[in-house]
């Protein structure tokens, strides 16, 4: 499927160097196969701050509604046919410096929390990362 977003960013300068970020956000989600179509609400917020040594740090947390529109055919033994739905928390942090022109080093952690109401969607997990980003162009 393709998952369309649209949201509104904001940006508020606190200090120099501190920002605080956010916005709301709606995606729709037509698949393929028409147990996953979807729409979703949320919103997100964070924090930005310019650090010593040329290091950049965010702090962000998001919260997403879906509503998926028909009944998962994935049930576990005991389980009732449902529409799923989706609360799902997002919560971010974000070490970056850059190392050359056009050229950053990151360290990231991501920590998902979907609480479904249908058990085989209902999980949590920790995605730890270290990245190194290119920029083409201006």
């Amino acid at each position: 499927g393709n998952d369309l977003w649209v949201g509104y960013d904001h940006t508020y300068p606190v200090t120099s160097g501190t920002e605080l970020v956010g916005g709301p956000f709606f995606h729709y989600y037509p698949s393929k196969g028409q147990e996953y179509d979807a729409w979703g609400v949320g919103a997100w917020l964070g924090v930005r701050q310019e650090l010593p040594w040329k290091l950049h740090g965010e702090v962000s947390g998001s919260y997403g509604y879906d509503h998926y529109k028909r009944a998962s055919t994935f049930l576990l033994p005991g389980e009732t046919r449902q529409h799923p739905r989706d609360n799902i928390w997002i919560v971010q942090t974000l070490l970056e410096r850059p190392i050359a022109q056009r050229v950053t080093a990151s360290l990231r952690w991501t920590y998902y929390n979907d609480d479904s109401n249908t058990d085989v969607f209902h999980y949590h997990r920790h995605v730890v990362g270290v990245y190194l980003t290119v920029a083409f162009g201006d």
